[in-house]
């Protein structure tokens, strides 16, 4: 029997392209533009990817499919920008394996014995364009590649676990040069979290992209109220022509977070370093967004214990458990809390967010922006509210600027149309996210291309219209859901201290407590900071004065 291959694949510049060989297919993409160059090679025991001339992963001798989830994902961020419409943009190419198709040919005859796998959903997140590649996993006899189609969506949460780590030096030596290299001052309330630039050691995994900026995982040292080496989260600005407005969006996030203080469920501030590369260090989700999380937890990783009415049904832990370690062992997954979602723990998430956002506005604290891409989630099921970069330490806040992009889908009608921020406002983007959480992440009015027609579509929010009943939620989180889009002055929304009080009902004593435990050393922390450092509350336009950036 010979030993002959085939090989099928799509890429954004070509169209589908099925090749034959029986020694070695090469498919090259000049990204010369944003100065690399991709090539994956195939041959019939092994498939190589290269950027610049350089190995970033090799598969060889695979001798049969692994039954497991098989997606991999990784982005490579490129420099210099490419100019599109006059304007310069980052830009960031992508990889993304959805299926894998494995044919047996016996010297190219027609009958076939194929053997294929499917991936799990995945997410585009591009500023330019994706680059689409094949991979195969090979036979002992022959193997070839599928790749079955490019799936575009927008993501606007990554996962660390999805990346590859590039060790590739000029890579590196690229990356080097997109990064604000001086020094930026810091509002006082965050002087002591300081940090020199080298107790940061940065690595070149990507956790997610804003925009000022990219995130990195690294570990620090030296932390406030911290012992030794920490994994944190680095936020990284951007160089631009104009730096400004990223010298801004940092000072006003840090100054945010610094005044925040720690709690269980938000992400909390550990370290800033404001030389060289100024960079936020907060603390590492290990499974990146709920967005991600929830999408990539649809059936068939899903128990959902909710009667066909709508009812809340106690969880059968048995029968959890054991579907919770099949999955497990098919995915060999070190990580048991990951496998199989609940009913039971979307309620959690609810509460822990209910928590979490009564904290932020006990200090008060407007988010602006809640939504399940900016939650993350940690080991041991446990969310935190992040991305504080449109939050506003005020009672209520009134935008002024209205050239800023603003999350329609999730805020209220007051909110757009008098750009006007208060709890009540982020009482409603909760709501929304409640929605999320029981539709395991869709798209709030995925029926509606809002467009240019934000008028039109808020019109119907007035009006009446509401998201419909998540077919996984029981009539109490629907009946909360509603509570929170309430409008007039004749039905006031609930607060997050009395929705995290509707919410106790649907938990269990045992884990109320079990939160208020993990929520002990938060509490610590705050106290001691407020006895040794005091709470300063100086004015937005004071800070401005004070702390000009150099």
């Amino acid at each position: 029997m010979d030993n002959h291959a085939q090989v099928s694949y799509t890429t954004p510049l070509t169209a589908e392209v099925t090749q034959r060989y029986t020694a070695q297919l090469t498919e090259q993409l000049d990204l010369s533009a944003s100065g690399h160059n991709y090539k994956l090679i195939w041959t019939p025991t092994s498939l190589r990817w290269f950027v610049d001339d350089q190995a970033v992963f090799i598969v060889a001798d695979v001798k049969k499919i692994p039954k497991i989830r098989m997606y991999m994902y990784f982005t490579l961020f490129c420099n210099p920008g490419v100019e599109r419409d006059g304007n310069s943009s980052n830009v960031f190419h992508q990889l993304w394996i959805e299926s894998i198709s494995v044919r047996k040919l016996s010297n190219l005859a027609e009958t076939e014995e194929v053997v294929k796998t499917s991936v799990w959903e995945g997410w585009k997140y591009g500023v330019l364009f994706g680059i689409l590649g094949g991979v195969l996993f090979c036979l002992s006899i022959a193997g070839a590649v599928f790749l079955k189609k490019w799936r575009a969506k927008e993501r606007l949460g990554w996962r660390s676990r999805d990346r590859l780590s590039f060790k590739n030096n000029s890579l590196k030596m690229r990356m080097e040069n997109d990064y604000l290299h001086r020094t930026i001052s810091v509002p006082l309330s965050a002087g002591i979290y300081v940090i020199p630039p080298e107790n940061l050691t940065r690595s070149d995994i990507v956790l997610g992209k804003g925009e000022h900026g990219i995130v990195f995982k690294g570990i620090a040292t030296g932390l406030y109220g911290k012992v030794g080496p920490t994994v944190v989260a680095v936020k990284t600005l951007f160089s631009t022509e104009d730096n400004t407005s990223a010298d801004a969006s940092f000072k006003k996030e840090l100054d945010v977070l610094a005044r925040c203080g720690h709690h269980l469920n938000i992400v909390n501030l550990l370290g800033v370093v404001t030389t060289g590369r100024p960079s936020l260090l907060i603390e590492y989700c290990q499974y990146g967004s709920l967005l991600s999380y929830l999408r990539e937890h649809r059936p068939p990783f899903f128990f959902s214990h909710v009667s066909s009415e709508g009812q809340l049904l106690p969880l059968d832990k048995e029968k959890y458990e054991k579907e919770g370690n099949r999955l497990h062992q098919k995915l060999r997954n070190d990580t048991s809390d990951h496998a199989l979602l609940s009913t039971k723990d979307l309620i959690n998430f609810a509460y822990q967010l209910a928590r979490g956002m009564e904290y932020l506005a006990s200090r008060p604290i407007v988010h602006r922006d809640l939504a399940a891409r900016n939650v993350l989630v940690d080991k041991g099921k446990i969310v935190k509210i992040s991305d504080f970069g449109m939050a506003r330490q005020e009672g209520e806040y009134v935008l002024q600027d209205g050239s800023i992009a603003l999350p329609i889908r999730w805020m209220s009608p007051t909110a757009v149309l008098n750009k006007t921020f208060n709890q009540s406002t982020d009482v409603w983007s909760y709501g929304v996210l409640l929605w999320e959480l029981f539709t395991l992440g869709e798209l709030p009015y995925g029926d509606r291309k809002i467009g240019g027609n934000t008028e039109a579509f808020l019109q119907e929010i007035i009006d009446g219209l509401r998201l419909p009943k998540p077919e996984l939620s029981p009539n109490d989180m629907h009946d909360l859901m509603r509570d929170c889009w309430v409008l007039g002055p004749d039905t006031p929304c609930p607060t997050f201290e009395e929705l995290k009080n509707r919410l106790d009902s649907l938990i269990s004593q045992e884990i109320s407590e079990y939160y208020t435990s993990l929520d002990a050393l938060y509490e610590k922390f705050n106290e001691e900071h407020e006895r040794v450092h005091g709470s300063e509350q100086l004015s937005d336009q004071l800070l401005e004065e004070q702390n000009p950036i150099h």
